[in-house]
């Protein structure tokens, strides 16, 4: 093989083995989680395009949302209803809605990849509701507590009940997970009879009448799917959640694919207090050095069987190349022998 040829190999080789080295330097799902973009939500207004209430609505939440200065994860959307290009389940809904103008955050879920509807306002949302998408009680929380907890238990009790029963669940994991790992895990109500709540209801599915409800809430607010409701609440299927954010590295698992970031303000300043401490102790997998050893014996173990398979048939046209000259060297050497006799 010559100079270039081997070039070649080395960089195919380099390029190959620098993919898992890079996504694994980003340590545990939960600390990759903290530093990856959040999801952004699409605010729409929805009316026919001359509608001039329409651009009055639009006008005023760019205001709004611009006063945010991107902090915010909702992006501002006029959508032309008589559009016929228009598809409408892209907007989460089946057909054009009954009246017009009205506003609807949609969301897009990780699990099947199609837009979802959180919530509507017909014509537009008071200064109250946009007050509700700014802040709450619950959100306020996990921005407080986020950057230095492991991740958040994120729980509401069913209607009429004290909720005795579901904080001892939850409590019981905490005392048993904090008791071996350096960062804790907390828990954050949500009251689903707050007013305040409507948005973070409506996004997480809790409704007024449902049963017991617990996400997992981990990296700058993300709420980990699917949630548990009422009899799969328990210690080990609580655990097997809270593990899962510390698979050793992103290669392994993107933390984009595990949940949804919650619609909330996010100031950068925030990131200052995070901490971030790779894999936790006693869930990690086989340590990166291993894994990326093992991957450049593949590499080489495939290259090695590449090139002999790209050699076969060159071997096998410089066999009938040799061959077809000696055929030629021996009949020419014939018929000079015959000439000669003759």
């Amino acid at each position: 093989m010559n100079s270039i040829s081997k070039s070649f190999w080395v960089l195919g080789l380099a390029g190959i083995i620098a993919i898992p080295v890079w996504a694994c330097n980003e340590g545990s799902v939960r600390d990759a989680a903290l530093q990856c973009n959040r999801d952004i939500h699409r605010l729409c207004v929805i009316a026919n395009a001359d509608d001039e209430l329409a651009a009055q609505i639009h006008a005023r939440l760019k205001t709004w949302l611009d006063g945010f200065e991107n902090r915010l994860n909702m992006r501002l959307e006029r959508i032309n209803a008589d559009d016929p290009s228009l598809l409408w389940p892209s907007l989460g809904v089946p057909a054009a809605p009954p009246s017009m103008p009205v506003v609807v955050l949609v969301g897009l879920s990780p699990a099947t990849r199609y837009p979802f509807v959180i919530d509507h306002w017909e014509p537009e949302p008071s200064n109250e509701d946009l007050a509700i998408l700014e802040r709450s009680p619950a959100r306020e929380a996990i921005q407080h507590n986020a950057m230095n907890s492991w991740a958040l238990l994120l729980y509401s009790a069913a209607a009429g009940s004290d909720g005795r029963d579901l904080r001892g669940k939850l409590d019981a994991v905490v005392e048993k997970w904090n008791k071996r790992q350096l960062l804790e895990l907390k828990c954050v109500n949500v009251d689903r009879t707050d007013p305040r709540e409507r948005l973070l209801c409506a996004f997480t599915g809790i409704t007024s009448a449902g049963p017991d409800w617990v996400g997992v809430v981990f990296g700058r607010g993300k709420l980990m799917a699917p949630p548990l409701l009422g009899a799969q609440i328990g210690e080990t299927n609580l655990t097997k959640l809270v593990e899962g954010l510390a698979v050793p590295c992103t290669c392994l698992q993107d933390p984009a694919t595990l949940g949804l970031d919650i619609p909330m303000p996010w100031d950068s300043s925030l990131d200052a207090a995070a901490i971030s401490i790779g894999p936790v102790s006693g869930f990690a997998e086989t340590p990166i050095e291993e894994r990326v050893q093992a991957l450049q014996n593949d590499v080489k173990d495939e290259v090695s069987s590449m090139v002999f398979l790209a050699l076969i048939p060159l071997l096998a046209l410089a066999t009938a190349a040799v061959g077809a000259t000696i055929v030629f060297i021996v009949r020419r050497g014939a018929s000079r022998i015959d000439s000669a006799e003759r």
